[in-house]
């Protein structure tokens, strides 16, 4: 999300880390909380939910968004949440049922991509 809007990260992880602030972008967890929590709603992987999400965006940068070109040209992307190690767990606005929700939907999409 940060590479299409920015074109870089936003956080200096060995600084961050440090201060005990690592992953907590206002904007970024917000924005992929919001897109998981409504691509559930609309029965969608955490992969597509953040594809399209970056395509209604619009970023400066959409151009070096892998999630945005698969959503927009309909290949699967998958993205394979660890709960509890990851920014988007550390945002005010994370729904847990949701992000599990959508990763086990990319899992199960995975998972038949590799059967077939």
């Amino acid at each position: 999300m940060e590479l299409a809007w920015a074109g870089w990260t936003s956080e200096d992880v060995e600084a961050q880390l440090a201060e005990g602030e690592f992953g907590m972008a206002e904007e970024t967890g917000r924005v992929v909380n919001e897109a998981v929590i409504e691509g559930v709603r609309r029965d969608l992987g955490f992969g597509r939910a953040m594809g399209e999400r970056l395509l209604a965006m619009r970023p400066p940068h959409l151009a070096h968004s892998l999630l945005a070109a698969c959503a927009r040209l309909d290949v699967p992307c998958t993205v394979h949440v660890a709960l509890g190690t990851d920014i988007v767990h550390m945002h005010p606005c994370c729904d847990g049922a949701a992000i599990g929700a959508a990763t086990h939907r990319d899992f199960r999409l995975l998972a038949a991509v590799v059967a077939t």
